[in-house]
């Protein structure tokens, strides 16, 4: 005789309204959680940020009308972006949060103009809307060939080559600028390390493709194959090019690797990344209000490097190139076909830039990337291009990964774009030379990536427990 609990009434109905408006929760949270991130952002310009205000570029002058507009944007988008959990949604989430955001924060903050943040909002709409927009075609059964060209041996290949690669910059940096030094441990002195660099244009380039990008990626595929040792050698090798260099975006983005990988083991959704995200910003924040000269350095590594330096600088480049001539495709391989006609030969553009955001007492080379880079290129055209450059790189996540396993591989893929784009231009990172590097091996990695290429769950990887939760999120998108 089996016995049955009635369910309360109360609970009961609880759980229909839940399933009724689940939708409409998604929604409120999504929008939430951005003007939420908004706010944030805002105070910690007008607070903790004000105390780097003896730079002209920090200097706040807050507009209620502004914030106004900056808040019906952030909302406005937040509303209409796709709010499924696949890895195409989560880079449009990203370049949200970490773009656009930070724009419409500088946008309330001081006295920008408007083109800007509408242009770029309007790009990122009508490319999100065109590429999430397009319903996937069905998804066939695949057989499995053990005869493939492209296979695990391929990524084996890859790996080695990054590693031989790598270690090589490593070699020639130490040959060129000397040995590591642990002064690039103190912050305050990392501008002063960078500006002692002796190193030409080609070789920085080289450099920055293994410190910003392949020892990053590398980092990534040993953890998502569980050999956790390899990855420890990887991110050993990367603190040693940034103790060469004191560059902080080498830095941070093993931090941040690290810390995906220890809080999600990647299975990153999007909403849980920009909680972690807004919270980590607000706790940032708020021990920088409560204790200034203590945790100063904190905010400015994690919120002001990270977001608030690359917006204002995004204003800057917007407007420098309304004045002065763009440089079309230099800097990338379709311009080295070009005829070679430099129009900053005397002083480069981004030290005047710096000199512009910072005071003339700057010479430091001021960069920026994704929604401000490009403007160096093809001024207020860049829009077009911007909206154009991001269809292609969301149409690749879309891409249907082959397993759980190569579908933690593109989510740490999508990580790493957004912060990679932080850095540098859409232009530069599908165009020039290192960005070509960069994607093609990423590629091939996601591309040849098998479940079997990694070791069993019991010897320390992911294989097993992605393979068994793979099946049921898929199907949990599909559903959303």
């Amino acid at each position: 005789m089996s016995l049955s609990v009635p369910k309360h009434p109360a609970c009961f109905g609880d759980c229909i309204f839940l399933k009724r408006h689940r939708a409409a929760i998604r929604v409120f949270s999504y929008v939430g959680l951005s003007w939420l991130f908004l706010a944030i952002l805002v105070a910690g310009y007008l607070g903790p940020l004000q105390q780097f205000a003896y730079l002209p570029g920090y200097v706040s002058n807050f507009a209620g009308e502004n914030f106004a507009l900056a808040s019906l944007l952030v909302v406005g988008t937040a509303a209409v972006l796709p709010k499924r959990n696949d890895n195409a949604c989560l880079f449009a989430w990203l370049v949200f949060f970490l773009f656009l955001v930070p724009i419409a924060t500088v946008f309330s903050c001081s006295d920008r103009g408007v083109v800007l943040p509408l242009g770029s909002f309007a790009a990122f709409l009508v490319a999100t809307g065109v590429v999430l927009g397009m319903p996937l075609p069905p998804e066939r059964p695949r057989a499995r060939r053990e005869d493939r060209i492209l296979g695990k041996g391929t990524v084996n290949v890859l790996l080695a080559v990054i590693i031989a690669f790598s270690v090589a910059m490593l070699l020639l940096t130490v040959a060129t600028q000397g040995a590591p030094s642990l002064a690039a441990l103190d912050l305050d002195k990392v501008y002063d390390i960078r500006a002692q660099s002796t190193m030409g244009s080609g070789m920085s380039a080289l450099v920055q493709l293994a410190g910003l990008m392949l020892v990053p990626l590398a980092v990534t595929v040993f953890l998502c194959r569980g050999q956790r040792l390899a990855a420890l050698a990887m991110t050993g090798l990367q603190m040693l090019l940034y103790l060469c260099t004191a560059n902080k975006a080498w830095l941070l983005i093993v931090v941040l690797i690290w810390g995906l990988y220890l809080l999600t083991r990647f299975s990153i959704k999007p909403f849980s990344l920009l909680l972690l995200l807004t919270a980590g910003v607000a706790v940032a924040t708020a021990v920088t209000w409560l204790f200034p000269e203590r945790l100063l350095a904190a905010y400015s590594l994690l919120v002001r490097r990270l977001l608030l330096l690359p917006a204002i600088l995004r204003f800057d480049y917007f407007s420098f190139f309304q004045d002065h001539p763009t440089v079309g495709l230099q800097g990338t391989l379709p311009g080295m076909l070009l005829p070679d006609e430099r129009a900053y030969v005397e002083e480069d553009y981004q030290v005047q830039i710096s000199q512009m955001t910072w005071g003339s007492v700057h010479s430091t080379h001021a960069n920026t990337g994704l929604f401000g880079g490009e403007f160096a290129n093809f001024g207020i055209g860049s829009f077009a291009v911007i909206a154009l450059n991001l269809m292609i790189i969301t149409a690749f996540f879309r891409l249907r990964p082959r397993n759980g396993q190569s579908r933690s591989l593109q989510a740490m893929l999508v990580v790493l774009a957004a912060f990679i784009l932080l850095n540098i231009s859409s232009v530069r990172f599908l165009f020039s030379s290192i960005g070509i590097g960069f994607v093609v091996a990423s590629v091939l990695l996601f591309v040849c990536f098998d479940e079997r290429a990694a070791h069993p769950a019991g010897r320390g990887g992911l294989a097993s427990e992605k393979k068994r939760a793979f099946a049921a999120e898929m199907a949990g998108d599909a559903s959303l």
